[in-house]
């Protein structure tokens, strides 16, 4: 569940151990799944975490610097968000290193317009340092379609609410 302020609270699931496990706040900046994906990545970070500066505007992004207010807590010194013009999506995130050299980036490859939404569908990290990259993509999205709050509890992880569950028909 998602907090504006304070901490949000997140969990995983793990069928094949039938194990449901909270997501400490702390592991923000830690491998999500063992992928090149941060947990930050797949959660958000709050935007009153940086000090955020518009540094250019081109035809197609606006170009944003974004500066940890608390530097201690990441590892990163600062970092470059594109914006996309058209649906205000970032398109990618530039994070460079306190020797101010770019050392990994997510990139939204395929942006889809699903039932009237921008919505990004497959995205990408690289470990500029490594060389290694993982791929993600997002399928069967349905926007507005009922779901009520209470299916979004640690319940819920363990006993999958299977109506909520049925892929979209797809056109």
């Amino acid at each position: 569940m998602k907090h504006v302020k304070g901490d949000d609270d997140r969990w995983l699931y793990l069928p094949g151990l039938d194990l449901v496990k909270r997501i400490s706040a702390g592991d923000r900046r830690t491998s999500f799944v063992g992928s090149h994906y941060l947990y930050e990545d797949v959660s958000g970070r709050s935007t009153n975490e940086d000090t955020h500066t518009l540094m250019d505007t081109t035809d197609e992004f606006y170009v944003l610097k974004h500066q940890p207010k608390d530097a201690s807590s990441v590892e990163f010194s600062y970092y470059i968000t594109y914006i996309d013009k058209q649906n205000f999506l970032p398109r990618n995130i530039e994070y460079f290193n306190t020797a101010d050299r770019k050392y990994r980036s997510v990139e939204a490859l395929d942006i889809k317009d699903i039932q009237g939404f921008p919505t990004v569908t497959r995205t990408l990290v690289s470990d500029l340092e490594s060389g290694g990259s993982t791929e993600m993509r997002f399928r069967y999205i349905a926007y507005n379609i009922g779901i009520p709050d209470d299916v979004f509890d640690e319940r819920s992880l363990r006993n999958a609410p299977k109506k909520w569950l049925k892929r979209p028909q797809q056109n």
